[in-house]
């Protein structure tokens, strides 16, 4: 059996959306953890062998325990550290978070990928040197930068894939200034997304705001700074909060109103690509030997993108995020649920609680069919 440690271990980086969104979460809770950057024996044999995919963040906790993908340790961390409850108790509020974490970590890859990626001569060098001194540490500085000009070509590979391509930015842009503008509209009248407490959607959203947006040299200023509301609530998920921990969730269940473009979004975007991607994997599902996983992308999904279209390749991991947060849904008390339902398909989500999605598991980072 494994030894307790004294602390968690997170397994992260800087610079990286889903470390940003975890490291915020402990913070908050006020949970001792030391964090380490992975090195290129971490990622291939340690992290890959213990998770299943060499990906961060990874969390070992305090009791030896093993956690990847930021809603799984999240979860988990819930479990052992209850207090105070990052998701709400309220039915609705609690649907509605969980939808705005699946559209925060799922659909923003187009516009964080693009404000990182698209100027690297801007960007590159800081991630250069995190990521170098974390694959080798104390290795000279050009095997350092060897290293790193690895993942840099992966991921201008990766553009056109994700549809970021030059007749594509303009659009990709618009959407950036609709959702920042959102965001800026509504912390100018509450502190977090819910209320005065901080909910899974804050620290999911945070994710690509800090972790790419704001720490990127390319956006920082023109997205992030002047918007004095966001700057602010980045600010207040940035430090390690004093305990009692004050705040809560708004009262009776109520969602602002101010959240409406954010849930817009989710219904008339994410909803039609979640649709293009269940399309692709129903396809894919009949040609997987048993026990096979799902692949990591499939074809290209056309989707509604700031009143334009866009393009990307299909993740099937999505399904299984979003059969997740759909099973909570079915898991409340009727009454619960009914209600849910009827204020979500008035605020034009019918076609989201329609998805039938096959049963899915999560293999690593993978969705594989659930056979049980």
């Amino acid at each position: 059996m494994a030894q307790p440690r004294p602390f968690l271990t997170l397994y992260g980086q800087k610079l990286s959306w889903y470390s940003t969104k975890v490291r915020a979460y402990l913070l908050y809770k006020g949970i001792d953890f030391f964090e380490q950057s992975p090195t290129l024996i971490d990622y291939y044999w340690t992290i890959r062998r213990r998770c299943g995919d060499p990906a961060i963040p990874v969390v070992v906790t305090a009791q030896g325990e093993w956690l990847q993908d930021s809603s799984i340790i999240i979860e988990r961390l819930e479990e052992l550290h209850p207090q105070p409850a990052v998701l709400p108790a309220s039915p609705l509020q609690r649907f509605v978070a969980q939808l705005i974490e699946l559209w925060a970590d799922e659909f923003w890859h187009v516009a964080a990928v693009h404000t990182r990626w698209s100027y690297p001569e801007q960007n590159y060098p800081l991630w250069e040197a995190e990521m170098g001194r974390g694959f080798a540490p104390g290795w000279p500085g050009f095997v350092q930068c060897g290293l790193s000009a690895i993942p840099k070509k992966m991921m201008l590979d990766y553009l056109p894939l994700m549809g970021i391509v030059k007749e594509q930015l303009p659009l990709i842009d618009r959407w950036l200034e609709l959702q920042l503008d959102a965001l800026d509209a509504h912390f100018a009248t509450l502190p977090y997304l819910f209320g005065s407490r901080p909910s899974i959607a804050d620290f999911a959203l945070f994710g690509p705001l800090d972790g790419h947006i704001y720490r990127d040299v390319s956006s920082r200023g023109p997205l992030i700074d002047r918007r004095p509301n966001l700057h602010a609530w980045i600010q207040r998920l940035s430090v390690r909060k004093p305990q009692p921990w004050p705040g809560e969730f708004l009262a009776d269940d109520r969602l602002p109103q101010t959240l409406g473009p954010l849930l817009r979004s989710i219904f008339d975007e994410m909803t039609p690509y979640l649709e293009g991607v269940l399309r692709e994997v129903r396809v894919l599902l009949p040609t997987l030997k048993p026990g096979q996983r799902l692949p990591r992308t499939t074809k290209e999904i056309h989707f509604p993108y700031a009143g334009g279209s866009q393009f990307r390749m299909g993740l099937p991991y999505t399904l299984w995020m979003t059969q997740r947060t759909l099973d909570d849904l079915r898991r409340m008390p009727a009454a619960d649920a009914d209600r849910v339902g009827a204020a979500v398909t008035a605020m034009g989500g019918e076609r989201l609680l329609a998805l039938d999605i096959p049963r899915l598991r999560r293999v690593g980072l993978h969705a594989a069919p659930d056979t049980n």
